[in-house]
């Protein structure tokens, strides 16, 4: 039925006296039938839960990229926490090795410096122990007290050391030579000339030769 005629029947019912409303419900019912109209109802309410359902997907999409984000900033800003706390605690434990380092130095060098001041009191030492150096001795203790290489004073300490515990030749001769009581008695009792007082002499020329000059 279309509208043309939807309006003439509306007509017809006021002229025979019906009730319009009545009329323009039936009207109604003639031009949109209830089934079309739940039926669109239907898609209309389906159409907008999909909408809804997509603006939540979308939604729900929005936060989950931005949740994400947040995550990864966080696990950066902890990334970052633990690489500083790493470096802070190798610049620590390199602060205490060089510490360590400074302090064992400082105990060396105090323990040779003690091992060194008796020996440079002696300048026959110090000649001894540095045979070649043709300097003033005092120059070459200087040079010994400035050293910063540990190892290289330890090595001139072990020299001076050395030096100082080698007995001179000729104390090592008087340690065997007879005494002079014992000489004066050789040569009154016997003379010059006597067996005894050339033993005398064997014994002091070996001496000599087992300790010479050079020692």
């Amino acid at each position: 039925m279309t509208i043309e005629e939807l309006n003439a029947l509306a007509l017809d019912s006021v002229i025979e006296g019906s009730d319009p409303a009545q009329t323009y419900d039936e009207m109604l019912t003639l031009l949109y039938p209830v089934e079309e109209v739940e039926a669109e109802f239907e898609k209309l309410v389906i159409n907008l839960i999909d909408i809804e359902m997509e603006r939540l997907a979308e939604i729900q999409a929005e936060e989950e990229r931005i949740a994400e984000i947040e995550i990864q900033a966080e696990i950066e800003r902890l990334a970052e926490i633990e690489r500083l706390r790493i470096e802070e605690e190798e610049r620590v434990a390199a602060a205490l090795l060089a510490e360590e380092i400074r302090i064992a130095y400082e105990l060396r060098k105090k323990e040779l410096h003690e091992r060194l001041k008796p020996l440079i009191q002696n300048n026959s030492c110090i000649v001894a122990a540095f045979p070649n150096d043709k300097r003033h001795w005092g120059e070459k203790v200087k040079e010994i007290k400035q050293l910063s290489d540990l190892n290289v004073l330890e090595a001139d300490v072990i020299k001076l050391e050395a030096a100082v515990y080698v007995e001179p030749y000729n104390e090592l001769r008087k340690k065997e030579y007879k005494s002079i009581e014992e000489v004066m008695h050789i040569i009154l009792d016997n003379g010059l000339d006597s067996p005894e007082f050339a033993a005398l002499q064997a014994s002091r020329a070996a001496i000599k030769l087992k300790h010479p000059k050079g020692e």
